[in-house]
């Protein structure tokens, strides 16, 4: 989070454990914070909000495999979307 201009936090379920964390440093050290459910829907507020903020370094962040079942997938298939071109 400290290392990084931006942090994204993609999720399907409230926050908890460390993606509650990264939310709560992003904020303490005053770094742009994106949090969007993982969806459809989201991928132009995504692509908005990253437009908005132009980090060169960007962090993403969600909760861990093993406490969303298939969430690593979903998410990066909503982010081959986002960073599509010709979209």
């Amino acid at each position: 989070v400290e290392d990084s201009d931006a942090t994204l936090i993609l999720h399907e379920r409230p926050l908890s454990g460390g993606t509650r964390l990264t939310q709560r440093v992003a904020a303490r050290v005053g770094k742009p914070l994106g949090v969007f459910r993982v969806a459809d829907e989201n991928v132009e507020a995504v692509r908005q909000w990253l437009a908005e903020t132009r980090p060169e370094v960007l962090n993403i962040a969600g909760p861990r495999e093993s406490s969303a079942p298939g969430i690593e997938h979903r998410a990066t298939e909503m982010l081959m979307r986002v960073f599509a071109r010709g979209d």
